[in-house]
């Protein structure tokens, strides 16, 4: 009778013991979040990198606590890109949702969103006058990846596949000319890309529900963009300039991220 009323005991307080570290959890992850937003708010080139950084790295301890074990093989997985080229320096922006098929294979929908802006003044030291130079970028890049199942243990997977990529952006500013003759120009460019892409990667699953990968990426595009130039002198139109290009793009990159299965 004593032992039963000790295990229950020590069941108990097993249990409280998770519970109260779980509200702790619970609570320090409301408190980063709010950090990371103001530290966005006030600095949301420098500061964002940085908490988002926190953040990630205390998901990825935090969860394994919780993780159940389950015999069940997840049907879907969203996934991040933390960044590229394998450095920890800026967040890649890049959101995937995968469909895991009955062989292990992966379609893989992906969406990378960015958007940057700069407003600055310019003095050149042979003028008094000052600029007020501008410019901003935004582009989105989406696509689809059917990743075939080439290897794979229980906490490995080495995948390759092939992909669609296709990519808009939309870039303008103002820019000095000759600054001591008050020339500058006004720009707007629009850029279309299509093409194909392949993949080589591996991932890692630290949890049932958690999985690292990292990936090497060819990409093979076709880009075609037009522009459109307007040069002042002393706030007067002078000229407007309009041309167009079209050409091929071979490049290659890294890929670290990080994928929660459901």
């Amino acid at each position: 009778m004593l032992k039963v009323k000790a295990r229950a005991g020590t069941v108990l307080a097993i249990k409280l013991a998770l519970l109260n570290t779980h509200m702790v959890l619970s609570a320090i992850t409301h408190r980063l979040t709010c950090i990371t937003f103001e530290l966005f708010l006030n600095n949301p080139n420098k500061m964002f990198t940085k908490s988002l950084r926190l953040l990630l790295i205390f998901f990825i301890c935090a969860v394994p606590l919780f993780a159940q074990d389950s015999a069940d093989t997840p049907n879907y997985a969203l996934s991040f890109g933390i960044s590229s080229k394998f450095k920890l320096t800026q967040y890649n922006g890049q959101i995937a949702v995968k469909k895991i098929l009955e062989n292990s294979d992966q379609i893989r929908l992906f969406i990378n969103p960015f958007y940057e802006f700069s407003d600055y003044n310019s003095v050149h030291y042979n003028s008094p006058n000052e600029f007020q130079l501008n410019s901003s970028q935004w582009s989105i890049n989406a696509g689809a990846d059917y990743l075939w199942t080439a290897f794979k243990t229980d906490e490995l997977l080495f995948y390759i596949g092939p992909g669609l990529s296709f990519y808009f952006s939309d870039q303008s500013g103002r820019q000095p000319l000759i600054l001591y003759q008050m020339l500058y120009s006004e720009s707007e460019s629009v850029s279309y890309s299509a093409g194909v892409r392949g993949i080589i990667g591996t991932e890692w699953k630290v949890t049932q529900s958690i999985g690292l990968h990292s990936e090497y990426i060819l990409l093979g595009l076709w880009n075609k963009s037009k522009t459109t130039e307007k040069r002042f002198e002393e706030e007067t139109l002078a000229r407007t300039l309009n041309y167009s290009e079209e050409h091929t793009i071979f490049e290659s990159r890294l890929l670290f991220g990080l994928s929660v299965y459901f």
